[in-house]
């Protein structure tokens, strides 16, 4: 289905090509990355206008690695998986960018380990205790090892790589490892970028964000050079202009519902035996209770929703147009945040729409 859960993130079942990155949900995504929630393997969104360019609010992180002018006027924030290949090729074309554009360019990194990299998490977890410890130039001394021994990023092989950096003592890496002390600041990372509605849609690695702007994949060092040469040359007025439209053309809502489904309406799972009518009966039940009573959303949810997102309350995430099935969308939007909406019915089911911010 098109109502698709990502307060996490959803990443693409295969990494983004060179030439023609291409969005794939997995079938299968891991726990660590994914939260429950509705698929986008079913029913194509409402229509969306793409003819505004997109800028996505990722700003920079005090407690990222970087690299570059700490004054620069274009950052570059690469979202990247260490096991990746396309992320490998990516490397060489970031290198050329700061030895071109040099105290102009800070480079930003973003871990987004893809769950079926089985060594990805794990890398990434290492990295961010190789950057606590010895900081930028550890981390990135760090960062070139691994790209260059892709194939052997077994956990015995991280530990080895993060003891030979000045700085890093490896018995730290290992426990790190062992405990997953950083897995939560790993999804952090993952959530920060499906905050900003990047991950929607799909994500694959890697993915570059030029001021805001996507490049998806490992274009040709052209396409990042015109990126950076673009960013250099926009006046404040029209970055300011650029950003009102996207904001405008893409706004954002961070949506929870109930779903109540009847037997034989498309998704439901074969448990459900209500009849149309008894299920609509049920939605205005639920809503009139949240609204005339103070009913707990949330919980309600957690009792009665029929989207797997119930065990979260029924909270989706947040979308923009364009990622919704229609019927959905528009009742979504027509609400101003902290506003609930009457019963909506979609090919999926009835719902109750909360729109939290």
């Amino acid at each position: 289905m098109q109502l698709r859960q990502v307060s996490l993130i959803v990443f693409l079942s295969a990494c983004a090509s060179a030439s023609a990155p291409k969005p794939v949900t997995p079938k299968a995504p891991a726990p660590e990355t994914v939260s429950p929630g509705f698929s986008s393997d079913h029913l194509a969104p409402a229509a969306r206008d793409t003819s505004v360019e997109r800028i996505f609010a990722l700003g920079p992180s005090s407690t990222s690695p970087k690299r570059g002018g700490a004054d620069a006027k274009v950052t570059a924030l690469v979202c990247s998986d260490f096991q990746c290949p396309f992320c490998a090729r990516l490397k060489p074309t970031l290198d050329e960018l700061e030895q071109n554009y040099g105290e102009l360019l800070r480079i930003e990194w973003r871990n987004c380990p893809l769950p079926f990299h089985e060594h990805a998490l794990p890398a990434a977890e290492a990295a961010v205790e190789v950057y606590t410890q010895a900081g930028d130039a550890g981390f990135w001394a760090f960062h070139d090892l691994l790209f260059a021994h892709q194939d052997e990023l077994g956990v015995s092989q991280l530990v080895e790589y993060a003891g030979s950096i000045e700085g890093v003592a490896a018995t730290k890496v290992a426990a790190a490892l062992a405990d997953h002390r950083h897995a939560e600041r790993v999804a952090g990372e993952l959530r920060t970028i499906a905050e900003s509605g990047a991950a929607s849609g799909g994500f694959g690695t890697p993915a570059t964000f030029i001021n805001g702007r996507m490049i998806a994949g490992a274009q040709p060092y052209e396409v990042f050079e015109d990126a950076v040469e673009h960013a250099l040359q926009e006046t404040p007025e029209a970055r300011q202009q650029a950003e009102a439209e996207s904001e405008a053309a893409y706004p954002v809502a961070r949506v929870r519902h109930i779903l109540i489904q009847w037997q034989g309406v498309r998704g439901a799972d074969e448990k459900v035996k209500r009849t149309k009518e008894e299920a609509r009966r049920l939605a205005q039940k639920l809503h009139d209770q949240i609204e005339t009573r103070g009913g707990d959303m949330a919980a309600l949810a957690k009792q009665y929703s029929d989207c797997p997102s119930a065990p979260e309350g029924g909270e989706l995430g947040r979308f923009t147009r364009g990622e919704l099935v229609p019927q959905f969308e528009q009742a979504l939007f027509a609400l101003q945040p902290g506003q609930m909406s009457q019963v909506v019915e979609t090919p999926f089911g009835y719902h109750v729409i909360l729109r939290e911010e």
